[in-house]
């Protein structure tokens, strides 16, 4: 994905000291994250990226329709699993 277009399109950035988790080992656990929401105008619509205030790794990617949880594999890069949102 294109840096700049991505930076472009990011509406706000914000830090929740208690967000509650809704996926991972640790869904329902409230724990400190960072929320980015980013804008994609040729949808329409917003969506949200969340990282471990205390790894600094993503967690989960939040569309309309569905969240990416979001895995490292033994190799440190990332992959995402599709869940339906409930």
């Amino acid at each position: 994905m294109n840096s700049e277009l991505l930076e472009k399109n990011i509406e706000k950035v914000w830090f929740e000291k208690e967000d509650k988790l809704i996926r991972g080992d640790k869904k329902g656990e409230l724990v400190p994250n960072w929320i980015v929401a980013i804008d994609f105008p040729l949808f329409e619509t917003t969506d949200f990226l969340t990282i471990s205030d205390q790894t600094g790794e993503p967690l989960y990617f939040q569309t309309k329709h569905r969240v990416y949880e979001i895995f490292k594999n033994e190799e440190g890069k990332y992959y995402s699993k599709i869940e339906e949102t409930e």
